[in-house]
């Protein structure tokens, strides 16, 4: 089986400081078929000088202004060439040089969705993420976005929807498991990004827009009930996060997950 190519796409905004570590960890991957694609969305940082450093290893980029980052995602799609597209945006990497590598090398056949686990860093602690069973969909994200690699032609035809606020890429992937695209869980610690992102910051939200998506597809007492739960003990989380000093909240947070 010959090695499908992979496209990685970074999608970007004012985010200089956090763009070389991406852009170091694609460069560096030992993958041979890799295609390189970034989107700025009209920044006025630095990001565009350092995109520049790297002009002659990337294979196609542009700044112009977006409708935000789904949409970004979207026209990405329009220079893809890659059997496969993962969206590592800035500020988000590569485990090691060899991740992808150790995600296709292996494969046997050409799922529609290949991904597996991740890390998010805190500020003092490091929390891993094992993926899940899209089975358990209907409970939210069993996986992140930059541990997912999705076939082209799949996202072109899709689209990420920009009428879903924050959790478009989970309505992406929900669809495609209820339509029963074909998943794989690879095993691997694919990708790593810091905590905060726009999903966590507005966590009761998130919450509610994926209970809302799933609802749309699966009307249940089951699914009603578990949302309901979900949101009273995340209401519960957010009221002590902001009642605690943040040193103690992040130490019960560390016990939560029994991370060392």
């Amino acid at each position: 089986m010959n090695l499908p190519k992979v496209s990685i796409v970074t999608v970007t905004f004012n985010a200089a400081p956090l763009l070389p570590k991406t852009i170091e960890s694609v460069l560096s991957q030992d993958y041979e078929n890799l295609e390189y694609i970034i989107i700025d969305g009209g920044s006025t940082d630095d990001s565009i000088s350092i995109i520049k450093k790297f002009e002659d290893k990337i294979d196609y980029w542009h700044s112009k202004p977006d409708k935000g980052i789904y949409d970004a995602m979207n026209k990405s799609l329009n220079h893809v060439k890659g059997d496969y597209v993962n969206f590592m945006n800035a500020g988000d990497y590569f485990k090691s040089p060899s991740t992808i590598k150790k995600v296709f090398s292996l494969l046997k056949d050409s799922p529609d969705l290949i991904y597996g686990d991740h890390e998010v860093i805190y500020d003092s602690f490091i929390k891993i993420k094992k993926a899940k069973s899209p089975d358990l969909l209907w409970k939210g994200m069993v996986f992140s976005h930059q541990s997912l690699f999705v076939k082209t032609q799949i996202l072109k035809e899709k689209l990420f929807d920009l009428n879903t606020p924050i959790i478009a890429d989970f309505k992406f992937i929900f669809e495609c498991w209820v339509e029963g695209r074909s998943f794989h869980n690879s095993q691997k610690m694919i990708a790593c990004y810091s905590a905060g992102g726009l999903s966590e910051v507005k966590n009761l939200k998130t919450k509610r827009l994926t209970w809302k998506v799933v609802r749309s597809k699966l009307k249940s007492c089951k699914v009603d009930f578990y949302y309901i739960r979900l949101i009273c003990v995340t209401t519960l989380v957010e009221f002590t996060k902001w009642v605690l000093p943040a040193r103690l909240f992040e130490s019960m947070m560390k016990a939560k997950n029994r991370i060392k």
